[in-house]
């Protein structure tokens, strides 16, 4: 087993998967078949990976996932290895961790995990619908750590990047590193002290390369569609925060990369989806994000960011369902719990709020919330003003600025601090954060002078001033005063 395998597209991969050893008295009979059967439907549901039963035995002209499972202290740990076609040494050696309290859970949130690995190596992609591709041994190393630093983490954009420019420079013919290369470089002009101008300069050369190698690269397209648009906010200066431009031409650009390839869920769909909600239009964005859960029923992310879609909008109904059938799948991860309280406080779910407010763990702001909820409930004006003023601070500084933090100032009666606060938040999160302004709880916020100035300031009055995009908060009756400057079409 040599190695250095050619370069080029190919078809469905070949997997085998061995047989995983349960090396521990806590955890339930079956559990490594269950994590098995979990990374077999993960895999499957790809439509490209048909993975195979191992006879125990090294399949050399295969990729093959070997591993053993155990409990220590208070986790579970799978220990798996990556093995790739002619190579005698693994590819990838990783470590998962479950808590052990959620032992019944835990096949799932493993196995889905290791499937994704499995499949970011194996077809030299991350999503579904990229060109399966092979790649040489010196790029398949790179290309597997940054699989590992995405899917696992750590994952900070500058170190994929770091990572990525060692991939394509071992195969600079290979579209889908050049475009994964784009994204991190251009995540990683909005961290602090980044080399913005350079940054963003060196992702648009990448998702160019891309687009030259393979026209229907649908990340570089969004790369350069949010360069278009200036998401990113300005070039220079201390803040992120600044006007964006050429709306149609970004739109244009952002609705190809999720058509050229309808098989692609990837992130272009749930991008374009963040876009919109940017944009105030939570409404137009649900079908775009339905159609990603549909091709990647297994990604967390996708069917949270539904949930959270449709609580916006008002169907709490089914944004309920999704949420706690994803409580059940992946009850380790408190983000789903911490989105089930934002969405009581959306709601004014007094009595919800208290029982999910445990599902903000040991966040600094948990213990300030029970004196707020019970103000809003009593409907004491004056006690949740006073109950609100902690969370105030919290929005002081960026860095400890939380989403329900946010809500909370608003919920408080703090409009102003509370668009003062995404404000100051966009030096550290970007131009994204603009969503917050269209959550429930912000709707007194949207009808103040001040919204109406930041609007204008980030050039969302001109993108809500093109026909047929209005946002979402139009249609309250009665309508926030600037919406009577908008077209009505």
């Amino acid at each position: 087993m040599r190695g250095g395998f050619p370069f080029g597209k190919t078809e469905q991969p070949e997997v085998f998967v061995d047989r995983f050893a349960a090396d521990s008295k806590l955890l339930p009979e079956g559990f490594a078949q269950s994590v098995a059967d979990e990374m077999f439907t993960g895999l499957s549901s790809s439509s490209r990976i048909s993975p195979q039963t191992s006879d125990g035995r090294r399949h050399a002209d295969a990729y093959q996932v070997t591993g053993n499972i155990g409990a220590s202290g208070d986790k579970i740990q799978l220990f798996a290895k990556l093995f790739a076609p002619g190579l005698a040494a693994p590819i990838l050696t990783t470590r998962l961790e479950e808590p052990l309290k959620f032992r019944t859970a835990a096949p799932h949130a493993l196995g889905v995990k290791l499937a994704q690995l499995t499949r970011c190596v194996a077809t030299a992609s991350d999503s579904s619908g990229s060109e399966i591709t092979i790649l040489p041994e010196q790029a398949l190393v790179p290309w597997a750590q940054f699989c590992q630093q995405s899917l696992v983490g750590p994952g900070e954009p500058a170190a994929i990047a770091g990572t990525l420019r060692k991939v394509v420079a071992a195969a600079p013919d290979f579209a889908n590193g050049w475009s994964n290369l784009a994204e991190a470089l251009d995540d990683s002009s909005s961290t602090p002290g980044a080399d913005r101008a350079g940054l963003r300069a060196e992702a648009a050369k990448a998702a160019d390369r891309a687009l030259a190698l393979d026209p229907v690269s649908a990340k570089a397209m969004v790369v350069k569609a949010n360069q278009l648009v200036g998401v990113g906010g300005p070039h220079r200066g201390p803040s992120l925060l600044g006007r964006m431009h050429n709306f149609a031409e970004w739109e244009k650009l952002a609705l190809r990369s999720i058509t050229v390839r309808p098989s692609d869920c990837g992130c272009e769909g749930p991008q374009y989806a963040a876009m919109l909600t940017m944009f105030g239009r939570q409404t137009a964005a649900i079908p775009v994000l339905r159609q990603a859960v549909s091709a990647e029923s297994s990604a967390l992310g996708h069917a949270m960011f539904l949930g959270n879609l449709l609580a916006r909008a008002g169907q709490t109904g089914e944004a309920e369902r999704i949420l706690k059938n994803l409580s059940a799948q992946w009850p380790s991860k408190t983000v789903v719990d911490r989105n089930r309280f934002a969405h009581a406080l959306w709601r004014k779910d007094w009595r919800a709020a208290r029982t999910l407010l445990s599902g903000l763990a040991d966040d600094p702001e948990k213990s300030a919330f029970p004196a707020l909820i019970d103000a809003l409930k009593r409907g004491d004006a004056t006690g949740a003003r006073a109950a609100g003023a902690p969370f105030v601070k919290f929005l002081q500084n960026p860095a400890t600025m939380t989403s329900t933090a946010h809500d909370a100032v608003a919920l408080a009666g703090y409009h102003d601090e509370a668009i003062a606060s995404v404000e100051r938040g966009a030096s550290l999160y970007g131009m994204r954060i603009l969503g917050l302004m269209f959550v429930p709880t912000m709707a007194q916020a949207r009808r103040s002078p001040r919204f109406a100035a930041l609007a204008a300031k980030t050039g969302l009055v001109e993108y809500w001033s093109m026909p047929g995009h209005r946002p979402d908060f139009c249609r309250e009756t009665p309508a926030p005063a600037i919406c009577a400057r908008l077209s009505s079409s």
